[in-house]
C-alpha cells in the first residue's frame, strides 16, 4: 500500500488477508509508505499476526496555499530523494522474503518493480476516468506486473483495448463480500435517527461527489419534510459540506456522523444508499453498493464509469443519476419514494446477483492467479 486511510481499498485489503491467513497455506505482509497510525488497522495486523513494514516517508510540504522558499524546496527535494532512496534498497530485501508480490494500491509501486525476481501483481481499484487522469504516469510501468487485476467487467474491457498488448496478463476479479459477516454486523447497535433517511457512506474528499448527494437532498427535502439525509463519513471537505447544508443542517434535517468503523446498523436501516462520484474520476466497483443490496437496501448511484452500472446491472438492481446533477437525483429519491412496487423488485433482483461477489469464489480466483 502507498496509505492507508479507512476506504473501500482498505476494506477489501484486510478482506483478502483474513481469508488468506485463516486458509492456513499463506502468510501475508503489507508494506506500506507510511507510517500507519491508525488503531483499527494495528489492531488487525496484531490480532492476525501480519507483519507491518514502512520503508518510506511522506515530503513535509510548506504551508498550504503559500509559496516555498528556496532552501523549504530544496528540503523537500531532499526529503522526496530519500524517501525514494530508502524504498530502492529496502524493498528488495522485503520481497525476498516473500513469494509474490503484490501492489494493491493502483500501481503505486510499478517504478519500483523492475528487475525483481519475484512474480508481481497489480490491482487496479479505479475507474476509467481516474486510470487516465491520476494514474497517468504509472501506467508506463504497467509491464512490471506479470498478472494484472481489475475490479470490474467493464475495467477489464477498457484496460485491454488502451493496452492490447497486456491483454493476457489482465484479469477481472470482484471485491470479495462476506454477506453473513455484513448482515451481522448490521445487527449491532447504531446511532438512531428520528426519522426515515437515505444515507451515503464515503470520505468527504474531492475524489467523491457528496456535494451533489447535499443538493439534491435540499431539493427533495422542500416536497418531502418527513426525511432525512445522514453523511458518513470524514474527509478534507467536511467544513464545506456543512457550510452547503445550510438551514437543512442547522434545523437536524442533515446530519454528519464521522467515520464509523462499523458503517452497517446506520446502513440496514436507511431507506436508501446514495454513491456519488464525479464522470471524470468514475468509480471502480461501488464496495459500498454491493454492501447496501447484502442488507437489502435499495442502492442509488450515479451512473459514471466503471463499475457502477454493472454492480446495479444497468438499474435492473438499483437506481442510477446523471452524475453531477444535483436535479437528477432528486428525480432519482422521488421515484423511489413513490413506487413501492419498482424499489421491492430492484431490491430483489440485486440479492439474486449477491452471488457474482461472493468471497470464497473471488478469493479462490485470487489465489488460482497466484498460484
Amino acid at each position: 500500500m502507498s496509505g492507508m486511510i479507512m476506504g473501500g481499498i482498505e476494506k477489501v485489503l484486510l478482506s483478502y488477508m483474513e481469508e488468506l491467513q485463516a486458509s492456513g497455506r499463506y502468510d501475508c505482509g503489507v508494506v506500506n509508505f507510511t507510517p500507519v497510525t491508525d488503531p483499527f488497522f494495528l489492531d488487525f495486523f496484531m490480532r492476525h499476526h501480519i507483519p507491518l513494514h514502512i520503508v518510506g516517508r511522506p515530503a513535509q510540504k510548506g504551508k498550504e496555499g503559500g509559496k516555498r522558499g528556496f532552501w523549504a524546496r530544496r528540503i523537500g527535494e531532499c526529503r522526496k530523494f530519500r524517501a525514494w532512496w530508502t524504498v530502492k534498497h529496502r524493498l528488495p530485501v522485503l520481497a525476498e522474503q516473500y513469494d509474490v508480490i503484490i501492489d494493491f494500491h493502483n500501481f503505486f509501486w510499478g517504478s519500483y518493480l523492475h528487475g525483481f525476481s519475484r512474480k508481481r501483481i497489480g490491482f487496479c481499484h479505479v475507474g476509467l476516468g481516474s486510470f487516465n487522469h491520476q494514474l497517468k504516469k504509472r501506467q508506463k510501468h504497467l509491464r512490471s506486473y506479470d498478472g494484472i487485476v481489475c475490479i470490474s467487467h467493464s475495467f477489464e474491457r477498457d484496460i485491454k483495448r488502451l493496452h492490447p498488448d497486456l491483454s493476457n496478463r489482465v484479469h477481472c476479479i470482484y471485491n470479495p463480500l462476506d454477506v453473513e459477516a455484513i448482515r451481522l454486523l448490521s445487527l449491532k447497535k447504531g446511532i438512531i435517527f428520528p426519522r426515515p433517511y437515505f444515507v451515503t457512506v464515503q470520505r468527504l474528499d474531492a475524489d467523491k461527489d457528496a456535494a451533489t448527494v447535499v443538493r439534491a437532498f435540499r431539493i427533495f427535502h422542500k416536497k418531502h419534510r418527513e426525511y432525512c439525509l445522514v453523511i458518513v463519513g470524514e474527509g478534507s471537505l467536511r467544513q464545506e459540506l456543512e457550510e452547503l447544508s445550510g438551514q437543512e443542517l442547522a434545523e437536524g434535517n442533515i446530519f454528519f456522523t464521522g467515520r464509523l468503523d462499523n458503517p452497517y446498523p446506520v446502513i440496514r436501516q436507511a431507506e436508501a444508499l446514495i454513491l456519488s462520484s464525479t464522470k471524470a474520476q468514475g468509480e471502480g466497483l461501488g464496495q459500498v453498493l454491493i454492501e447496501a443490496q447484502a442488507l437489502n437496501v435499495p442502492a442509488v448511484s450515479s451512473d459514471v464509469p466503471s463499475g457502477s452500472a454493472e454492480v446495479l446491472m444497468d438499474g435492473e438492481a438499483g437506481y442510477l443519476f446523471d452524475p453531477e446533477n444535483p436535479e437528477a437525483l432528486a428525480q432519482t429519491l422521488e421515484q423511489l419514494v413513490s413506487a413501492p412496487g419498482e424499489r421491492a423488485e430492484k431490491v430483489r433482483r440485486a440479492s439474486e446477483g449477491l452471488k457474482r461477489f461472493d468471497s470464497k469464489e473471488c478469493v479462490k480466483r485470487f489465489i488460482d492467479l497466484i498460484n
